[in-house]
């Protein structure tokens, strides 16, 4: 691939800094999208075959042929190409792409400074980045961290984390992960952060190497990435790994990342911990618990106050982690005038920023030293131009005078400061950051067009516009759906914003807006909209379409028991059931809620106990479902869960009756899988009572079904009956002592 910068007007390629600028503005653009342009402009008047593009683009990976037109797509909405009056990339149907444009060599390219991304202005938190640093240079000497950032919403963790992460990769030499909890969903999505963190870790070191490392050291977790996978490789790696521990996730994923910190240390970045899933608390406790040298550190933020008032586990976990020394926690604190005064005069810059230092004691006393609302604040005064100028005509202290007497009727809470500067804003902007609050912290324009019944150009232009001003939020560059659709996404600068903004909506106009985002996401991800169940559960949940908040709960409860993540499948199956009893009565309800009860009472057992009573009154309400509707099947599952749950308290007798039970509406439905459970249920029963005679025979027809091929949960009893019927044959052998010993010890059991 050329190295030379290469320009079609107005656009200029540099493929040694893989950077495409159109004039002095940089476009963002995916790596594997930048790298076909480089290969069709390198290739410029001549045909590329697709293939040709999957040769020299993904060579030695298996990804769908269609990869080269999600990427050409993109590629159009960027360059401002219509394909059907094109001026850079031209279709041949059926064959290719052609690059037409005209491509001369540049001359060397400097990227003009205010292109960049302005960076959050700090103050006030020096002692605690070199805290920071300090624990930093630990984890490089091989003594792992796991650090928590704590402070109340606007404090500025972000900005801090920014600042440490800054000074870090001036290094160069620390790869770095982010990942985010949500609010909405992120309590019920099982690791949503850390596979976030694995997915940009896979952006910076390259797929391919995030690919090997998960292959070599967590595969399991591998199969819960569906972005990395080819659809051949996810149905493999789903049937590899049915069955899968928790215990087993939490040891991959703890080598995976210590593999990947033996190159180079190695930081990740889970924010807003107090809205996080269990699973993910369990990780960082596990990683935190491990004695082998490593050079990783992780930095969890979070808020207290949503701790402690949710009793959210990080609390307990943290707690915990910090006593037997495995943590530390940095709690970030106010800012003092000093603080105020300083940030003012970087916020305005030069000698004539002094003038305005009267402004710190009066912003210090609205604000208490709070940094969100102390920036919204001076954004709030410095929007009034005419303040200004009148401050230049006057003296320090009589502008302060002026400034006291006319501005008292400031806002006095962040929240309605925020509401000050929204208002300032045109009504279509206004209207287009509400409905993104509904979206999420993070959104794609498509999700905001589709809510506004508005062109998706239109959308990007004006977030983009709000993105350049620093108003609200900021540009992530672009995301593609399942079915093609590739759109910018974006970020509120703060979760506080999309919380202020979601709030000023109607609850009619949440609902519609609700619904509507669901609807596309929902086609946008088509067969693949399982990948984000937890977010269209929560979409259809506050657009009040219950029917399809259950099934999306369902799927999401699925997706969790496939992470071994029991406590968030509770949760989803728990909403899904409140759900259901909220419909009218029916069978098709009765019917819904059978292998909801069923599935309900599987986690239980796993989350609590077999013996817990929530276990046992979803099972007996399954029980009562199934004989209702006459589903032998469906009983059989809930038999052999009740059976063996009695079997684990010690309850033989009642143990044996539930099993025989089972074995009836077994041969009522005459499944292989259910006869094979059933008869090994009946065998465990009998060979604890001491009625081995009987015990072998029923294992032995439990071997007999058996099917090898089978992977369901019922046929993988067979697996244990050919040695319980052998245990039973040697306890019926000659010597009546050993006999009459199991008789004994089963009567009193």
């Amino acid at each position: 691939m050329s190295k030379r910068q290469l320009s079609f007007p107005p656009f200029r390629l540099d493929p040694a800094n893989a950077q495409l600028w159109r004039d002095d503005e940089k476009i963002s653009l995916r790596r594997k999208t930048f790298d076909v342009l480089s290969y069709l402009v390198d290739h410029q008047g001549q045909l590329v075959t697709k293939q040709a593009l999957l040769d020299a683009i993904w060579p030695e990976v298996t990804v769908s042929d269609s990869m080269p037109a999600v990427c050409v797509k993109e590629l159009r909405r960027m360059l401002g190409d219509e394909a059907k009056t094109s001026r850079f990339i031209e279709t041949v149907h059926g064959r290719g792409y052609r690059f037409i444009a005209k491509v001369v060599s540049a001359a060397p390219f400097e990227p003009p400074v205010a292109a960049s991304e302005p960076k959050a202005i700090m103050v006030g938190r020096e002692n605690e980045l070199e805290q920071m640093q300090s624990w930093y240079l630990r984890a490089v000497r091989g003594q792992r961290r796991v650090i928590f950032i704590a402070g109340e919403a606007g404090i500025g963790k972000t900005t801090f984390v920014q600042a440490f992460l800054d000074s870090v990769a001036k290094e160069g030499t620390a790869r770095i992960g982010r990942g985010q909890c949500i609010e909405q969903y992120g309590a019920g999505e099982p690791y949503m952060p850390v596979l976030e963190a694995l997915e940009s870790l896979g952006q910076g070191l390259g797929r391919q190497r995030v690919i090997e490392t998960l292959n070599r050291f967590a595969p399991t977790w591998r199969a819960q990435m569906p972005a990395m996978l080819t659809p051949e490789e996810r149905s493999r790696l789903q049937v590899q790994n049915q069955m899968v521990t928790q215990q087993r996730m939490l040891r991959e994923m703890t080598q995976a990342l210590e593999a990947l910190a033996t190159e180079a240390p190695l930081i990740v970045l889970l924010e807003d911990l107090h809205w996080s899933d269990f699973s993910t608390l369990e990780l960082i406790s596990a990683i935190a618990r491990r004695n082998e040298p490593a050079r990783l550190m992780i930095v969890g933020t979070y808020r207290p106050v949503e701790v402690l008032a949710h009793d959210h586990p990080l609390r307990r976990m943290k707690q915990e982690l910090e006593l037997h020394r495995y943590a530390e926690e940095l709690r970030l604190k106010l800012l003092n005038e000093s603080d105020v005064e300083k940030y003012i005069m970087k916020r305005l810059g030069g000698d004539g920023s002094r003038q305005f230092g009267a402004l710190a004691p009066i912003i210090h006393a609205r604000t208490d030293g709070n940094p969100l609302f102390m920036v919204n604040m001076i954004e709030y005064f410095l929007a009034d131009s005419g303040l200004l100028t009148r401050s230049r005509k006057v003296s320090e202290g009589e502008w302060a005078e002026t400034l006291r007497a006319q501005r008292l009727d400031a806002p006095r809470s962040i929240r309605q400061m925020i509401e000050c500067n929204l208002e300032r804003l045109q009504p279509e902007e206004q209207m287009v950051l509400e409905s993104a609050s509904v979206v999420g912290a993070e959104f794609s324009a498509a999700a905001v067009a589709a809510a506004l019944d508005r062109s998706q150009d239109e959308i990007e232009a004006c977030c983009l516009r709000l993105s350049r001003r620093e108003q609200f939020i900021s540009a992530q560059g672009p995301i593609a759906w399942p079915d093609g659709t590739i759109a910018a996404s974006f970020r509120f600068h703060h979760a506080l914003y999309q919380e202020v903004l979601y709030d000023l909506l109607p609850t009619g106009r949440q609902t519609q807006l609700h619904r509507r985002i669901a609807e596309r996401e929902e086609a946008g991800y088509g067969e693949r909209a399982g990948d984000i169940a937890t977010e269209l559960a929560s979409h259809y949940d506050r657009a009040n379409d219950k029917s399809k908040a259950i099934q999306y709960l369902q799927l999401a409860g699925e997706r969790a028991v496939a992470r071994s993540a029991m406590v968030e499948a509770e949760h989803h199956y728990i909403r899904a059931r409140d759900l259901l009893g909220e419909l009218p009565h029916s069978v098709d309800r009765d019917r819904r809620e059978l292998p909801l009860q069923i599935a309900l009472g599987t986690v239980l057992w796993s989350s609590k106990s077999w013996s817990h009573p929530e276990v046992v009154r979803a099972s007996k309400r399954a029980q009562e479902l199934a004989d209702k509707l006459g589903e032998n099947g469906q009983l059989v599952m809930v038999l052999y869960g009740v059976a063996a749950a009695i079997s684990f308290s010690g309850q033989y007798k009642a143990s044996k009756v539930a099993a025989e039970r089972m074995l009836v509406a077994a041969e009522r439905s005459g499944d292989r899988a259910s006869l094979c459970a059933a008869n090994y249920q009946v065998g465990i029963a009998r060979v604890c009572l001491a009625e081995f005679d009987e015990a072998r025979k029923h294992l032995e027809l439990a071997s007999g079904y058996y099917d090898e091929t089978d992977s369901s949960r019922l046929n993988v009893c067979g697996v244990d009956a050919p040695a319980l019927e052998a245990i039973a044959t040697l306890l019926l052998g000659p010597d009546p002592k050993i006999n009459q010993a199991a008789r004994w010890y089963a009567t009193r059991s």
